[in-house]
């Protein structure tokens, strides 16, 4: 039987994106078969600065909104002691062909998908895809 094939379009983002597509490849592997991940700049929303800190107060609470920015100091830090690139590391690990755009909707970031071949796309960006 042969295995589906899967491409990844995910948030550059070390902190939540980086570590769910590792464990996810870990796991998915055996079953699928993953040919590629592309790589793309978070994007947020309008809140930037205070009105972000705002509103996860107001969404999460005090405690959690703690928890979650420790969380993310702590991955930050850490990624600056390590000279490996993390999703370079992964690509390898798991033979996929890394790509890095702007823009997931880019002519580039097109014939490299049609490049492909896949059978599925899964995506977390922030991006709205056409």
């Amino acid at each position: 039987v042969e295995k589906l094939k899967v491409v990844i379009l995910a948030s550059d983002d070390l902190v939540w994106s980086y570590p769910t597509w590792s464990r996810a490849l870990a796991r998915l592997n055996q079953r699928f078969h993953f040919t590629g991940i592309g790589l793309f700049p978070r994007k947020t929303g309008k809140k930037k600065g205070f009105p972000s800190l705002f509103w996860y107060l107001k969404t999460f609470g005090f405690t959690s909104t703690c928890i979650l920015a420790g969380y993310a100091l702590k991955s930050r830090l850490s990624e600056s002691f390590f000279l490996i690139k993390p999703w370079e590391s992964l690509a390898r690990q798991f033979h996929l062909d890394l790509i890095r755009d702007s823009d997931p909707n880019s002519k580039q970031v097109g014939k490299w998908l049609r490049d492909q071949n896949a059978d599925v796309v899964l995506s977390n960006v922030g991006h709205i895809l056409k």
